[in-house]
């Protein structure tokens, strides 16, 4: 049994610490910008002439554009199966009387160079300490090592290209690439909407929309047409899209704020809500009204 030595106890403690406060500070600055630059982009009317819709943009991508699948539906990206050298399998039970083989995930005792892996093989000093501080000294494979170098190196080259138009409009905050020119698009800060947009002068129910990705978007049904031939959401998905059509006026995303003291650290306990307000010949308030 090896000697507790309480000063290397207390260096690991300290750099855990250290460590953790750290990744807080960076959480906290992050999210601070985030939420700042989502209000910037609020309580700012935008002209509307034509029949409009009501949606999550996510929605309107043309899946033609989209060249991350294959046809049988694999991904058309890096495989880690072709990089790693040593693989194993198993063949388990289907649940329905047959079999299927799955492939195992390599691991350092598969690969002949395996040895226990010392300090030099860490990225830190912190990580050193904190995976040492678990009590076990695992395993390393150099070989098993370069091989997952080679793959994070394919996989960040195949990220780092636009595969289908959410990613070239940057999931939805620059819709301008896709050729529109009249929208208005944020974010609902709440995350999953389930809308309802009312008539403000009748509170009549004019329709639905949804907010699958945590955005929401008006556009000019005529431009998203242009775009995408194919969109008719509106028509065989009425749930997920508000058709206003023969608007003319103004559209803004009302943020209604409410101050208090708080981190923002909680990306869960929001002070503010967002609204969908029209104002022209027809005026109307959408909202949030279920997830």
């Amino acid at each position: 049994m090896s000697k507790f030595n309480k000063e290397e106890a207390m260096a690991r403690l300290l750099a855990l610490k250290a460590e953790q406060e750290r990744i807080q500070k960076e959480i906290d600055e992050t999210l601070e910008e985030e939420v700042n630059s989502r209000r910037e982009s609020y309580n700012i009317p935008v002209r509307f002439d034509g029949d409009i819709i009501i949606t999550d943009p996510c929605y309107i991508m043309n899946k033609k554009n989209d060249d991350r699948f294959n046809e049988k539906g694999y991904c058309n990206g890096p495989s880690w199966w072709d990089f790693v050298s040593k693989t194993t399998t198993t063949e388990c039970d289907d649940g329905r009387g047959g079999t299927y083989t799955r492939y195992n995930m390599p691991k350092p005792e598969d690969y002949p160079d395996c040895r226990l892996k010392v300090k030099e093989d860490y990225t830190s000093e912190s990580a050193y300490l904190i995976g040492k501080h678990g009590g076990r000294q695992p395993m390393f494979s150099l070989i098993l090592d370069a091989e997952w170098k080679a793959y994070q190196k394919a996989q960040d080259e195949w990220d780092s290209v636009p595969h289908c138009d959410w990613d070239r409009c940057g999931c939805g905050q620059d819709m301008s690439v896709l050729g529109l020119k009249t929208f208005l698009v944020g974010d609902t800060i709440y995350g999953d909407w389930s809308c309802t947009t009312f008539n403000s002068d009748t509170e009549e129910k004019i329709g639905e929309f949804c907010a699958d990705a945590g955005m929401v978007g008006i556009f000019l049904l005529d431009e998203v047409l242009a775009y995408n031939p194919d969109f008719d959401y509106h028509i065989e998905r009425p749930w997920t899209t508000t058709l206003i059509k023969d608007f003319h006026g103004t559209v803004e995303l009302r943020l209604k704020r409410k101050e208090a003291d708080r981190k923002y650290s909680d990306l869960n306990d929001y002070d503010d809500s967002v609204q969908v307000v029209g104002q022209g010949n027809i005026n109307f308030l959408a909202g949030q009204t279920g997830f």
